[in-house]
């Protein structure tokens, strides 16, 4: 925005020089771009937060000068202007919730060939604004001035009445920079009795405009409500200086006023007859400001710096707020105008605002602090760590062309406003963060990537969201850096079910399940399982997702389900055994379709009290095999605590086991 210094110097007299006066904006947190001459004035043009929507009018900068400098408010004497005729337009608000207030008036014979006084022209050309007609740059002005847009319309081409409704689907509607646009159902706009006239907070209609003919008009102001505005504009491609502030939220309690002001400023440059204010409202949708509890102890505590109450008090008030401060805790009702203040932590920043940041010392908090070690779930972090794995930390929104990708037959949760297209959806799964983190890595020439990450992935349902912690990792490259004593290999399916059998060692009843998911390689995929419960998945990822997604691959993942893991192991102290173990080695033909997961489940059960361990040492199918059959060679190791087992005790066990296979997965002894 840009600001007139002998404008505002209008309003509150502080005898700072022009940069002085920049240095003080800025120390209020409206940040200064420049300070230019213009002639016997200087510009300030001022770049503001969405917040600050108070401050889009010379009014509300001058609200804060006066609240820091304790400089009295010239404020803009405003009287009602009494009416000089009867003619009045009706208003219907149809869209009371969304514009619960609309005021307007008539005003008859203008005077067509009157033209803008030169201090007007010169305050709205230096803000920026273009001259246009009297009766625009009149409501320019009350728009600069107080903050509040308004709008004229020429009576004549208007028909019987105004109507704030909801467009129509596939209305039309030309507006004044002759651009005709398609209405839809979520627009608002302000309609006559046969058509929409203006698109509401935003652009009038070319058809109902102001020309140099008119010689009546109808002055509108109204209070819609932000949420209705925000991203119209932007959907025909418009930015105008009523949506800036409409969508930031304009003083629903100003309507009113800036019409008797615009009034008072047309009779006196057009001329005319005003006729009387005409109001159409819905008090309950008008927004009220509510009291907020603060605690002056409190706003002491966080700015680190004593304030005295009686300042506060002072700072608080010339703002605009009401306070009750009978106790410790005071209640401040904010001004109409203050949309961003509606907790106590927003009025402290209020307070360290106008007590000035450069005032504020800076100091090491008075009281003693404490870092208290954070406990993380199952200890996954540390445990990858360990295991040479990186944690890569992504937002929980993805890109939903990855997501479609990995995850094309699931439900998704699209954000109605993202920060950008490609982080549109809540993530599903943490694996489109680690592939983006992988893509990433790839392009700076790492080829050995292990990367991790832990937190919540978010699961749509017909009525609910539900949200999941999950740990999740991929693996890429080597299994082991460059060396001149040992040849590398690429790591495989069985490096990353390594690494997770080793993370998931501490709890119980841990098994592999071949399974299928549409991002996993076939053959190459397993859920994990907890007894009967899928807690997890782990495999390669499909080349046909990882050529989509221009991966370089093979890539290697799992994801475990933290909320659904149970029934950790219970630590017992076993001595270790002084008795002497004994090895048997077993080759067994199996079919194809039986997994080794079925096998070691029989041996344990078979000979579990005796049992000290048991490998896979090969697995073998070819020549001498059977079509369809493999064999798996493994070792079991035996050992008691309690004596030296004998053949004669070890062979009836190792034939118990030979003849549980047989019957259970037909398993015969390779000869």
């Amino acid at each position: 925005m840009k600001l007139s210094y002998n404008w505002l110097k209008e309003w509150v007299d502080t005898g700072l020089s022009p940069d002085a006066l920049s240095a003080l904006l800025t120390c209020l947190g409206l940040e200064v771009d420049e300070v230019g001459a213009v002639g016997d004035d200087h510009i300030i043009d001022i770049d503001l937060t969405p917040n600050r929507a108070d401050c889009l009018g010379v009014l509300g900068i001058a609200r804060d000068v006066a609240a820091v400098t304790q400089n009295k408010l010239n404020a803009v004497d405003i009287t009602p202007v009494p009416a000089s005729t009867k003619t009045t337009l009706p208003i219907t608000l149809d869209a009371e919730k969304v514009c619960p207030r609309y005021a307007g008036r008539v005003i008859e014979n203008i005077n067509p060939s009157a033209t803008t006084p030169d201090w007007m022209a010169t305050r709205l050309t230096a803000s920026g604004i273009s001259l246009l007609h009297p009766v625009v740059d009149v409501a320019n002005y009350v728009m600069i001035t107080l903050g509040q847009p308004m709008h004229g319309f020429d009576v004549e081409k208007l028909n019987k009445q105004i109507i704030v409704r909801f467009a129509k689907d596939k209305e039309t509607l030309t507006l004044l920079d002759d651009q005709a646009i398609t209405l839809s159902k979520d627009l608002l706009v302000i309609a006559d009795d046969k058509a929409p006239v203006a698109l509401a907070g935003i652009m009038g209609g070319l058809d109902s405009s102001v020309t140099e003919n008119t010689q009546h008009i109808f002055l509108e102001s109204a209070f819609f409500q932000p949420s209705v505005i925000a991203n119209r504009a932007r959907r025909f491609g418009l930015h105008t200086d009523a949506s800036h502030r409409f969508e930031r939220g304009v003083d629903p309690q100003l309507c009113v006023q800036a019409l008797e002001y615009a009034t008072q400023l047309l009779l006196d440059i057009v001329g005319g007859d005003a006729g009387p204010v005409t109001i159409a409202e819905a008090q309950q949708h008008i927004p009220t400001q509510q009291a907020v509890a603060f605690r002056p102890a409190r706003a002491i505590q966080l700015i680190g710096h004593e304030v005295a109450p009686s300042k506060m008090q002072s700072l608080l008030e010339a703002l605009g707020c009401t306070l009750e401060t009978d106790n410790d805790t005071w209640k401040v009702t904010p001004p109409s105008w203050r949309f961003d203040m509606a907790i106590e932590e927003d009025v402290i920043e209020e307070i360290a605002r106008l007590v000035g940041y450069d005032n504020i010392p800076a100091k090491a908090p008075a009281f003693s602090t404490e870092i208290l070690a954070q406990p993380q779930p199952a200890g996954f972090r540390g445990q990858l760590t360990d295991l040479g794995y990186t944690e890569s930390i992504h937002f929980t929104f993805v890109n939903p062309d990855v997501q479609k990708v990995l995850f094309p037959e699931q439900e998704t949760l699209s954000l109605s406003n993202p920060i950008a297209p490609e982080l549109s959806e809540m993530r599903l799964g943490l694996l489109p963060g680690l592939l983006t983190g992988l893509v990433y890595n790839q392009h700076r020439q790492q080829t050995n990537i292990r990367l991790f990450e832990q937190g919540v992935c978010f699961m749509p349902a017909k009525d609910k969201l539900s949200q999941e912690q999950r740990v999740a990792a991929i693996l890429y490259g080597d299994t082991s850096p460059l060396c001149w004593r040992e040849k590398s290999r690429k790591a495989d399916f069985y490096d990353i079910k390594g690494d997770l059998e080793t993370l998931l060692t501490p709890f119980a009843d841990i098994h592999f399940q071949a399974a299928s998911r549409a991002f996993l390689h076939p053959g190459q995929s397993a859920d994990v399982m907890q007894g009967e419960s899928c807690i997890g998945w782990v495999g390669a990822v499909h080349p046909g997702c990882l050529q989509t997604l221009d991966i370089k691959g093979p890539v290697f993942a799992f994801e475990v389900f933290v909320d659904s893991l149970t029934r950790p192991k219970k630590s017992q102290y076993q001595a270790i055994s002084k008795f002497p173990s004994v090895t048997r080695d077993l080759a067994l033909v199996v079919d194809d379709s039986i997994s080794a997961q079925s096998i070691c489940l029989i041996i344990d059960r078979v000979l579990g009290k005796w049992l000290n361990d048991m490998e896979i040492f090969d697995v073998y199918q070819g020549s001498g095999m059977d079509p369809g059959q493999k064999s798996i060679a493994l070792r079991v190791t035996l050992q008691a605590s309690t004596q030296t087992l004998t053949d004669d005790e070890i062979n009836p066990a190792i034939d118990a086991l030979v003849s549980a296979l047989q019957s259970e997965l037909n398993a015969t002894l390779r000869n």
